[in-house]
């Protein structure tokens, strides 16, 4: 089931059980831009207890705030009563003109603020030029930059300047929020234009931490093909490389991001700075595993363009013995059957130094090789 035919089951129940019901905001923009749609939200006139009482299951997800959601095959739709007494009153209320439109069951578009227009002539602006949605929620200053790189959009003027006059505002809404907006940009194809332009705007310099790095902004800008980052541990890798290590620590805290991610990204950092001192070793590489590895390889170019060929370092990776611990020939137990005197933590550092040996080539990737090497270095 796609997500327009969610959409369509879920306003067709609410209308037959005589509800007044409209899809409203970005799928109607998808729609008619051509677009894939990604998700669905409706307005209905109906109370939260009407929505639940027509459907068999719901979802409360903001119920306070008169929204549930409709499962409907794995398509969450996501159903919220009008905000106001109308559904022209609901549009108002929304952040630009081109989320400002709703459809009918039958498929009218009803489009009050001008959202068609704006859409054709690729503008971005909020209902009446107003500052009011930014002062309401102060994450569409975000939220306007990440429409205008994704849906190719120029933001009017006047909407602009409030953005511009505004920034410092965007300084309220919680951290999370501010990070999941950015990560949504990492889905997006930016040419150096779009960076130059991105890197420019008020709101986004008033962001910590993120994109700080002369070197990365100035590689951005200038980039000859657009750049693509199509994961979280690239984006906030890129956003947060600086001089200081702990910048990045203190950056993914900041957002509260996971210990997970944070360890990713300090790994790579440290990495890098690495090879612009002493260079990589094969452990470095081993240790980097190929995903982090691109992405360093990534970081490099940027900070220090034509120091580095990402084919030589792909092709050292491919040629190491061992890609991961799971591949070597011996455990833990293995170790303990050997050396019996051992701790748990001397096994620990003996799979190490066994690991290290391996992918640096000192000892072949096979069981009675490994243990020959351990036995000769416990008892030197």
């Amino acid at each position: 089931m796609t997500w327009e035919e969610a959409g369509k089951y879920v306003l067709s129940v609410l209308t037959e059980a005589g509800f007044e019901s409209y899809i409203v905001g970005g799928a109607v923009r998808d729609e008619y831009l051509s677009n894939p749609v990604h998700d669905v939200d409706i307005s209905t006139e109906a109370e939260t207890g009407d929505i639940q009482s027509v459907f068999p299951r719901t979802i409360d997800v903001g119920i306070q705030h008169g929204t549930v959601l409709v499962p409907v095959k794995g398509k969450p739709v996501e159903v919220s009563t009008f905000k106001g007494k109308s559904i022209k009153e609901d549009l108002r209320n929304r952040d630009f003109t081109c989320n400002s439109m709703a459809k009918t069951l039958q498929g009218e578009i009803i489009d009050p603020f001008g959202g068609k227009e704006d859409i054709d002539t690729k503008r971005l602006r909020t209902i009446g030029n107003s500052r009011a949605p930014f002062l309401e929620d102060p994450l569409r200053l975000l939220r306007a930059l990440r429409f205008a790189l994704q849906l190719g959009f120029k933001i009017d003027k006047e909407t602009q300047d409030h953005m511009d006059d505004l920034a410092e505002l965007i300084l309220k809404p919680a951290a999370e929020r501010i990070a999941s907006e950015t990560e949504k940009m990492s889905q997006t194809n930016l040419s150096g234009i779009d960076w130059d332009w991105l890197l420019k705007q008020r709101v986004f310099q008033q962001l910590p931490f993120v994109f700080k790095n002369a070197e990365v902004q100035s590689s951005l800008r200038t980039l000859k093909k657009p750049l693509f980052i199509n994961d979280l541990l690239t984006w906030w890798s890129v956003a947060l490389y600086n001089n200081a290590p702990e910048s990045a620590k203190a950056g993914l805290s900041y957002y509260k991001r996971s210990n997970r991610l944070t360890k990713d990204v300090i790994t790579i950092h440290s990495k890098v700075h690495q090879f612009f001192s002493d260079g990589w070793s094969l452990y470095d590489i081993y240790v980097l595993g190929e995903q982090r590895l691109d992405i360093a390889i990534l970081l490099v170019k940027l900070v220090k363009p034509g120091t580095i060929t990402a084919d030589k370092w792909h092709e050292v990776y491919n040629d190491l013995p061992v890609k991961n611990k799971s591949d070597l020939p011996v455990t833990g137990r293995d170790l303990i059957a050997q050396f019996p005197a051992l701790s748990g933590w001397e096994i620990g550092r003996w799979l190490k130094s066994i690991e290290k040996a391996v992918v640096e080539g000192a000892v072949a990737n096979e069981k009675k090789a490994v243990l020959a090497w351990a036995e000769k270095e416990f008892n030197r």
